[in-house]
């Protein structure tokens, strides 16, 4: 192996190490670097610090952009971030919505922002489930959803959302 292969694949195994333990490409590709051309390994490293580099700026949760366009991110399969849209019927997958959302600098949505999309859109803002029930009407929320994504408990979720209806 000369120096420059074995370089290469030194950088290719630190950007595979990076990957999450639970990531199950993970290991597959430290077992594969081995056996790789120099072509192969720069191939693999690009694709690698794309995936490293692709919403490493954002998380997982609910972000609202420009006051209405409500994107859920969540991880992939394979460890990667993914974005959706809610669109008028439901999430739409948004190819390339995280690197906008990172390039835009738009933060993760405080819950507050979250009610008043449900308030003015009559739907949840992190499942795009129509509000249908008293308790989700006057949280503007899904209380379910308001445990996942931002661990509020319903005493403290009618207080926030009291006070964005100005009550």
């Amino acid at each position: 192996m000369t120096a420059a292969l074995a370089g290469l694949a030194d950088q290719a195994r630190e950007l595979a190490l990076d990957l999450p333990e639970e990531n199950r490409e993970r290991a597959r590709i430290l077992s594969q670097i081995p056996g790789k051309s120099e072509q192969q390994l720069q191939m693999l490293i690009r694709g690698l610090r794309a995936r490293k580099n692709s919403g490493a700026g954002v998380r997982e949760g609910i972000y609202v952009y420009e006051g209405r366009h409500v994107y859920r991110v969540h991880r992939d399969p394979a460890g990667g971030m993914q974005a959706q849209w809610l669109g008028g019927n439901g999430w739409v997958d948004r190819p390339g919505a995280v690197a906008s959302l990172e390039e835009n600098r738009v933060r993760r949505a405080p819950l507050e922002d979250v009610i008043a999309f449900g308030f003015r859109d009559g739907r949840c803002g992190c499942c795009g489930e129509r509000l249908d029930t008293v308790e989700s009407m006057s949280a503007g929320i899904d209380p379910g959803c308001a445990r996942r994504w931002f661990g509020v408990t319903p005493g403290r979720l009618r207080t926030v959302a009291l006070r964005e209806l100005g009550a």
